[in-house]
């Protein structure tokens, strides 16, 4: 029988992918590390949430803007297997990027209440570059502005990490198989490797403490993206948070401060809002940057729907 706490729950789903769907938002392409699912495969099922995020900032290159979402999920069967798929969409100047990439990982108990993860995803990547008039006055040539240069890979990524109540680690590396199937253009497919650590302790009994560290690269050449902070939560209602970001792309060195700010609501849907400020050459922080971060946990919203069901 369909309630009226089921309608209100997949009527919240579908405007939390609405949301993201159809907002225009422009950001630096930064995975944001709360996302442990795209940073490794093996941390898929761990978070058990639908996830919908974008940021937005002004790219220094030909005044133009950068825009990214991600909307996916994550859910854990039996404790031991985790599924979930995320859909990525990605402008960069004129090159547009879409992925999507199922992910599978499975969580093998090790210790009291701690588990070993691998974890691996297909990914489906369309890569186009349509659209240069935004930087025609950056190009001499007038014969390559509008030209049309398409390429679509089958990339897989693979991860392994290490899961406890408080703490994990979530090693990941992105595209360390790719294929084109289709292609009038080659844009090199790098391997992307990332580190992510996290955890969480009481400072008091209303008080939780969440520090996280990130680090994305790329071998060659040598790119790297850091991030570092932590979020304070109260009574897991409210939480504020600061991280620093740090970046090198080709000897481009660039940082940026994030301030973040989250109220939980209907117990299980979580809205969280961040603040960037910085310095970089090839980035406008000096202009700000802002970005969404919505999540509805699933964990939570089941176990208040058969809490419902039983008192009715």
């Amino acid at each position: 029988m369909i309630t009226i706490k089921y309608i209100k729950r997949y009527t919240t789903i579908l405007i939390l992918m609405l949301i993201t769907i159809f907002a225009k938002s422009q950001q630096l392409s930064v995975i944001d590390n709360r996302i442990r699912g795209l940073m490794s495969s093996s941390a898929v099922g761990q978070q058990e949430q639908i996830v919908s995020w974008y940021k937005e900032s002004y790219s220094g290159y030909g005044d133009s803007k950068t825009a990214d979402f991600v909307l996916g999920f994550d859910k854990k069967y039996r404790n031991r297997l985790g599924t979930g798929a995320y859909l990525t969409s990605s402008t960069v100047g004129f090159v547009k990027e879409f992925n999507f990439q199922p992910v599978v990982a499975v969580h093998i108990p090790v210790l009291a209440n701690s588990s070993l993860s691998f974890g691996i995803s297909p990914e489906l990547q369309f890569i186009t570059q349509n659209n240069m008039n935004p930087f025609r006055k950056d190009f001499a040539d007038p014969t390559i502005i509008n030209v049309v240069k398409n390429q679509t890979n089958i990339n897989v990524n693979m991860g392994i990490g290490f899961n406890s109540s408080n703490f994990y680690v979530d090693l990941g590396v992105q595209r360390i198989v790719s294929k084109a199937i289709s292609l009038d253009y080659r844009y090199d497919i790098l391997p992307n490797y990332n580190i992510n650590i996290g955890g969480k302790f009481a400072a008091s009994p209303d008080i939780l403490v969440l520090p996280k560290l990130s680090f994305q690269t790329i071998v060659t050449p040598l790119l790297y993206m850091m991030q570092a902070g932590t979020d304070i939560s109260w009574r897991e209602r409210f939480s504020v948070g600061y991280y620093f970001l740090a970046a090198d792309f080709s000897d481009n060195y660039s940082f940026a401060h994030n301030f973040r700010f989250g109220v939980r609501t209907l117990d299980y849907f979580t809205v969280n809002f961040g603040y960037s400020v910085g310095n970089s050459p090839l980035y406008k922080y000096s202009q700000g940057t802002y970005q969404i971060y919505l999540t509805w946990d699933l964990k939570r919203s089941n176990k208040n729907l058969i809490k419902t069901e039983e008192t009715d």
